[in-house]
């Protein structure tokens, strides 16, 4: 898991009760909205920042050994969050499918 420090620096926690401070992000960070580790020792992030004028949400990487914020791109705006869908696998369906096709034929047996 990983938060934001008083949005000034990156903290990894894992299943251990300490938490280690990474690094400085160099952003004044007002608020994370998503979050996503990457296999190649990196990190994306949506970070809500105040640059002066206006607030700002933009792209982060982050890189998981310094603690290190890159801007990647800015949204026109703020995000007040991100909203996922899941989608299922091909296995749910059938899975489904064999569930309903067992019911129906178990109904179909008592009717008979």
């Amino acid at each position: 898991m990983a938060d934001f420090n008083g949005a000034a620096s990156l903290r990894l926690v894992s299943n251990s009760p300490t938490i280690t401070t990474v690094g400085a992000l160099g952003v004044d960070v007002l608020k994370a909205n998503g979050f996503e580790v990457l296999a190649n020792g990196t990190a994306c992030a949506a970070l809500n920042t105040d640059d002066g004028s206006s607030l700002v949400t933009g792209i982060y990487t982050i890189n998981l050994g310094t603690g290190a914020a890159t801007l990647v791109g800015n949204y026109n705006g703020t995000l007040s969050g991100l909203t996922v869908s899941a989608v299922p696998e091909p296995q749910t369906y059938a899975l489904m499918l064999a569930g309903l096709l067992a019911i129906g034929s178990l109904a179909r047996r008592r009717n008979r």
